[in-house]
C-alpha cells in the first residue's frame, strides 16, 4: 500500500539538464518546421508546417510525460497537470507554437517536483 505522505525522488541535476536539453531540441524542431509557413507556394508550406509541428508536439508530449512518469513524478497534481497541458495546448496553436512551451513546461515541472521534495524533507514547514 502506498502512503499519501510518500517521499518522491528528486530529479538529479544531470537528468534535469538532459530533460531540458531534449525539450529544447523539440522546441527547436518545432521552430524549424514553423519556418515552412513562409513558403508561399499553394499553401504547401502552411500545410506541411501545421502537420509537422503537430506531430512533433504530440511526440514531445508523449516523451516528456513518459520520462516524468518513469522518474516517479506524479503528474496528477493541479500545478503539474496545468503545466504539462499548457505545453500541449501551446504546441498545437499555429502561431503560438513558436514559444518554447516544452522547455518551459519541463523546467516548471522539475521546479514543482523539487519544491515538493524540499517541503517533505523539512517536515512540511515550508511556506507555499
Amino acid at each position: 500500500m502506498e502512503n499519501n505522505n510518500e517521499q518522491q525522488k528528486q530529479i538529479s541535476n544531470i537528468i534535469a539538464m538532459f530533460m531540458v536539453a531534449v525539450a529544447l531540441f523539440f522546441d527547436a524542431l518545432v521552430g524549424l518546421f514553423w519556418l515552412f509557413h513562409l513558403v508561399p507556394i499553394f499553401f504547401i508550406g502552411n500545410i506541411f508546417a501545421s502537420i509537422s509541428t503537430t506531430l512533433v508536439n504530440v511526440f514531445a508530449g508523449m516523451v516528456m510525460t513518459l520520462w516524468f512518469v518513469l522518474l516517479g513524478v506524479k503528474l496528477m497534481n493541479k500545478k503539474r497537470v496545468a503545466t504539462m497541458a499548457s505545453g500541449w495546448v501551446i504546441g498545437t496553436i499555429p502561431l503560438l507554437n513558436i514559444i518554447p512551451a516544452w522547455t518551459l513546461a519541463t523546467i516548471l515541472t522539475i521546479a514543482t517536483t523539487r519544491s515538493k521534495v524540499l517541503n517533505v524533507a523539512s517536515g512540511g514547514n515550508l511556506k507555499k
